[in-house]
């Protein structure tokens, strides 16, 4: 009686279930990739082993080293790009004749749709092919990223097909994963992107890669082109992807305050003006970090450079945050906390004296008033802290002055108006609403007020009733 041999393929590359050197069929059950430790790279029909994706990454890294280069990620919507529908625009015909806007199509359909390009987008690319060699990772399917890619660079100089990741070479269509393009080392790679959750590990640490950037939004609506509700755009024949795609759809509307499906988008004006300038803060960044990469001894991490730059932003900064943090949130668990304390800040719940800067929400509270009577402790309102994270630099705490905050009612001079009062003043401001006047500081009384500062007083004040009630 012959024993039966089970020929088990040890290659390490597998396409479509077929070993790609000797043709065998590799399944799950009999599967020839080495301890089943298996990497699915820029495309999941093909399939290599740790061994060889080592391997690959090994000679990328030695090439780029010879190059002096890095790798650089980038996200398109909202980061390079803003893109909508017809519908959106064609009330308003005037807003797509800005500059650096584009009309596109995606065959079958014959709807149009409209990209608007991040002011500074070209020379961003430019400047960045001699230092990094540059990849596209989007949630949106393959017609609309390699369409995309076309239009921010139609000579093919910055991205090559075989670089760009979209939600076709994706499982998992909620998060990024940047083993899809590195599984062994990212050493030498970094992200831009406008959305830190996508980056995020179970445990919600983001990677440590990411730099992020403001997102970009030019067309004044919720709707985007990648996830309406039926996903006709872009379905590109997955029609498995379906259900990913109004998950993906409800978490966009939840994140836009439940915005109703019949009312995605806002006025439009005629003309637009865009002075958006965080390319070139991010700029700035990149090439900071491949400077002191090349200029410092090998064996160096993109990670810990960003990890040093990003300390130094507020490096110095003692901070005391005050009406930002939800009273049921540990305040050394908050966002607020873990973005000042990963740019540098050290975090305090209370004016201890090493404390520096106190970022208030509103005028008139006790931690408010302490400050004002100590001049060694800047006085901010949170703009300075998210414009200091935004520019990757710390802000003038001179142009962040807290008088432009909504003053705490108890400490204003003016008699307190009765419901009926405040109601008929609201009326007679919502009908004739032309003053635009700040908030009034803690001096103002009720005769200097305009109405735009009357009527945040009493909307503060109607909120304030409705809570003692």
């Amino acid at each position: 009686m012959q024993s039966s041999e089970v020929n088990i393929c040890l290659h390490d590359i597998t396409v479509r279930g077929l070993c790609a050197i000797c043709g065998a069929t590799v399944t799950e059950s009999n599967e020839g990739i080495i301890n089943k430790d298996k990497f699915v790279l820029e495309h999941p029909s093909i399939v290599v082993s740790r061994r060889e994706a080592e391997k690959l990454e090994a000679e990328n890294a030695a090439r780029l080293l010879e190059q002096k280069k890095l790798s650089l990620v980038l996200d398109l919507d909202h980061t390079l790009i803003h893109a909508t529908t017809e519908h959106i625009v064609k009330e308003k015909p005037k807003i797509t004749e800005g500059c650096n806007i584009v009309e596109f199509t995606l065959p079958p359909s014959p709807s149009k749709y409209y990209v608007k390009l991040r002011p500074g987008l070209h020379e961003f690319l430019s400047s960045l092919k001699e230092f990094y060699e540059m990849h596209i990772y989007t949630m949106g399917t393959k017609m609309y990223a390699t369409k995309i890619a076309e239009i921010i660079d139609s000579n093919n100089i910055f991205f090559k097909e075989h670089r760009i990741i979209s939600r076709d070479d994706c499982t998992d269509f909620s998060f990024k994963n940047l083993k899809r393009l590195f599984p062994c080392d990212d050493t030498m790679v970094l992200i831009v992107d406008d959305r830190e959750d996508v980056w995020s590990d179970a445990r919600r640490v983001v990677s440590p890669n990411l730099i992020k950037i403001e997102p970009y939004h030019y067309f004044e609506t919720f709707e985007e082109v990648n996830q309406l509700p039926q996903d006709k755009i872009l379905q590109n024949g997955n029609q498995h992807q379906s259900q990913s795609n109004n998950n993906a759809t409800e978490k966009k509307k939840k994140e836009n305050d439940d915005e109703e499906e019949d009312d995605t988008s806002m006025e439009i004006s005629d003309e637009k003006d865009d002075n958006d300038t965080h390319l070139y803060s991010i700029l700035k960044t990149l090439k900071a970090i491949h400077h002191q990469f090349y200029s410092q001894d090998s064996g160096q991490d993109v990670k810990e450079i960003l990890r040093n730059i990003k300390n130094k932003i507020l490096e110095g900064c003692h901070i005391v945050f005050s009406g930002l943090i939800p009273l049921n949130t540990k305040p050394m668990s908050s966002d607020l906390w873990r973005l000042a304390e990963s740019h540098g800040a050290k975090c305090y719940t209370d004016l201890k004296p090493t404390v520096t800067h106190l970022v208030a929400a509103k005028a008139g509270t006790d931690k408010v008033n302490k400050v004002l009577a100590n001049p060694n402790i800047f006085l901010v309102n949170p703009s300075w802290f998210y414009d200091s994270l935004k520019f990757w630099k710390k802000a003038d705490e001179e142009f962040y002055s807290v008088d432009c905050l909504p003053v705490k009612s108890s400490n204003t001079k003016y008699e307190r108006p009765t419901k009926k009062q405040k109601k008929e003043k609201m009326d007679e401001i919502l009908t004739n609403d032309e003053d635009n006047t700040p908030y009034a500081s803690n001096d103002s009384n009720v005769e200097d007020l305009s109405d735009q500062e009357m009527a945040s007083l009493i909307e503060q004040e109607l909120n304030e009733d409705e809570r003692d009630q």
